[in-house]
């Protein structure tokens, strides 16, 4: 059995998109200052000894964690790109101009997924639940001849398989064999 460990990204720097006159959207945002430091501290953590594998979401601010905490222990990172953030909308239908306002970016997200979760119809057309948890089951069951794998992701990723919301930095561990 595969022992993985969800590590949700550190602490992001919004002012980055905000400032930017880029038309980017926030997985482009990477960690600021302090999210930097947050998963340099959590690096120390005895959970990550013995580790044989970091996996990671493409986004910037995951990516940025799995390679500190890679930085610390000398383990491999591998980029998945099945381990993106739960989508709110597969049409795409939101433009980068919903995301320059850090707030509205949670409130989007959050609104999104509780019309979601009430089963509301909307213009848009959501990834269901049980698709991305199986999406990141499928990541998964592609890894378990490790036995402890760290796995950088994102709290509505991480929230599929621990039933709770996780601020970052947040690890969540639990046991796998698909």
């Amino acid at each position: 059995m595969t022992k993985f460990i969800f590590v949700r990204h550190g602490k992001i720097d919004y002012n980055v998109l905000v400032n930017s006159k880029l038309n980017c959207l926030p997985d482009m945002v990477p960690l600021s200052n302090e999210g930097e430091k947050q998963i340099e501290k959590l690096a120390g953590h005895d959970v990550f000894k013995d580790v044989d594998l970091i996996l990671t979401s493409p986004y910037v601010r995951a990516l940025q964690s799995a390679y500190i905490l890679s930085r610390e222990s000398s383990v491999k990172v591998e980029v998945n790109i099945n381990l993106h953030e739960w989508m709110p909308d597969l049409k795409y239908g939101y433009t980068a101009r919903d995301f320059t306002d850090p707030y509205l970016v949670r409130k989007i997200f959050f609104k999104a997924y509780a019309d979601h979760l009430a089963g509301d119809k909307t213009d848009k057309e959501y990834e269901s639940l049980d698709n991305a948890k199986e999406r990141v089951a499928n990541v998964m069951k592609g890894y378990l001849q490790y036995d402890k794998v760290i796995v950088v992701t994102h709290s509505s990723i991480i929230s599929l398989f621990s039933k709770k919301d996780h601020e970052e930095g947040d690890i969540f561990e639990f046991e796998y064999n698909g």
